[in-house]
């Protein structure tokens, strides 16, 4: 066993459960104590490793390394993209929410009751 292959069976480990985060978020569509940053670093190392592996002689690792990148990457796309649908839902249902009870204040002004 080389160190390229030893190397390469933890890429192609990181990758397997890196992508039961990437299906976790896809089936929760709501982003719950990860931060952005540090899988993008993630992604970027994937990205250097790619670029690093070739040069070293590292052929097991490089392939092993292609879905590490990728799968940082979607997870980090996913993380941005789910965190802002998050915020513009909320801003959506204060809006809704202010509006809705408003209008109530304003049928109790008037003398109107809810029976509910």
């Amino acid at each position: 066993m080389t160190a390229d292959f030893i190397n390469g069976l933890f890429e192609l480990a990181a990758g397997l459960l890196l992508s039961l985060n990437v299906r976790r978020l896809f089936k929760d569509k709501q982003v719950r104590g990860v931060c952005l940053l540090p899988v993008m670093l993630m992604a970027a190392w994937g990205y250097w490793n790619l670029f690093f592996y070739p040069i070293v002689g590292a052929t097991f690792s490089f392939l092993a390394g292609i879905p590490v990148a990728a799968i940082n990457t979607i997870w980090s796309i996913q993380i941005f993209y789910y965190g802002r649908r998050e915020k513009r839902m909320r801003r959506f249902n204060d809006s809704l929410t202010f509006t809705i009870s408003k209008r109530m204040s304003s049928y109790r002004k008037r003398g109107y009751e809810h029976n509910c």
